[in-house]
């Protein structure tokens, strides 16, 4: 039997070594990889799941029984339009990623500057509307908003639009502090 969610504890990793996370219930599994003993006496593998919570590392790890055939990533519906609204963005000439929000809702994700030297991510998920949410390093409630009647090939104009409105600048980097913790 394949599974694609993960229910069990937890942990996580840090500079300071492992610590225990918490206990998920069918977190979506993000990757799969093999791990090796000196002496296997059965297949393990190490999970990374998305954390179902707002609060704490938005990747979890776990190590299991089993194979990579045993454990698949999870795949959402909506992956594919999250691959086109990237392909999309980068097409253009927008520098983007395949971005998954903590629920496993797939999407975009890009850096922006504003005011300066403030700088934010601009996530597109790929919901039914498209929305599009600015996550600051100080908004820990961003608001998502809808673009009504958007193809993934019309994002990057969207996307071009958002960024004049907001007085905001595409980065071509991930600045470290891009990222709210």
């Amino acid at each position: 039997m394949t599974r694609h969610t993960y229910t069990g504890p937890t942990d996580y990793p840090t500079e300071d070594g492992w610590f225990p996370g918490p206990h998920v219930t069918d977190a979506p599994i993000l990757t799969v990889t093999p791990i090796t003993f000196e002496a296997p006496t059965q297949p393990v593998v190490r999970l990374t799941v998305a954390n179902p919570r707002p609060t704490g590392p938005r990747e979890l790890t776990t190590a299991q029984w089993g194979t990579p055939t045993t454990w698949q990533p999870h795949r959402h519906p909506d992956h594919d339009r999250a691959t086109d609204i990237v392909t999309a963005l980068t097409t253009a000439g927008i520098p983007a990623h395949l971005h998954h929000a903590p629920d496993g809702q797939p999407g975009a994700l890009l850096h922006i500057r504003y005011r300066r030297d403030r700088h934010a991510q601009l996530v597109i998920t790929a919901t039914s509307p498209l929305t599009w949410t600015v996550h600051r390093p100080t908004n820990t409630r961003p608001t998502a908003h809808p673009w009504p009647d958007t193809k993934p090939a019309d994002v990057p104009a969207r996307v071009r639009q958002l960024c004049l409105l907001l007085n905001a600048r595409i980065l071509r980097t991930s600045p470290t502090d891009a990222v709210p913790r």
